[in-house]
């Protein structure tokens, strides 16, 4: 893994990465939901595919606030896209899953990429200041939350 925390240099970018990593985990979410007849689980996986959905509105939002310009598109192209996609990729490089899980094997891997993103942000607060700093750390603090509900799901396994 390339050097990711000293690549990135605007909340513009910290945010598009954020966005981005919301639709991985919602997709991850909606595919895990399929899967399982837990009654409890899908609970869990359907309130954090409503969580993904809202934070990704919510960080297009802040976004938009920010640069004035709408947030990310669908796709985003050229240098700056491949970037993008390349940070994404590396955080959600454990939602690759190529057979099928069993439950606790779906939370293991859903813990460890909330906290994968919470790391990442984390570290990353540390190249910003001012509001830029309190952005980054409403998501540090949804990522936290989401790990927590987890690793309730998982205790009570």
């Amino acid at each position: 893994m390339f050097d990711l925390i000293n690549s990135i240099k605007s909340i513009e970018s910290v945010l598009d990465v954020a966005i981005w990593l919301e639709k991985k985990g919602r997709e991850f979410y909606e595919k895990a939901v399929t899967s399982f007849q837990d009654d409890d689980l899908k609970s869990i996986l359907l309130f954090l595919i409503d969580q993904e959905q809202k934070h990704e509105a919510l960080y297009k939002e802040l976004s938009s606030k920010i640069t004035g310009t709408p947030a990310v598109q669908d796709a985003l192209f050229g240098e700056y896209g491949m970037f993008i996609q390349l940070l994404v990729s590396e955080i959600s490089e454990s939602l690759k899953i190529e057979h099928a899980l069993t439950r606790d094997q779906l939370i293991q891997t859903a813990i460890r990429f909330e906290k994968d993103t919470l790391l990442y942000f984390h570290e990353i607060k540390k190249l910003f200041h001012g509001d830029d700093s309190t952005v980054i750390q409403t998501i540090c603090d949804e990522e936290r939350n989401h790990i927590r509900l987890l690793m309730d799901a998982r205790n009570a396994i």
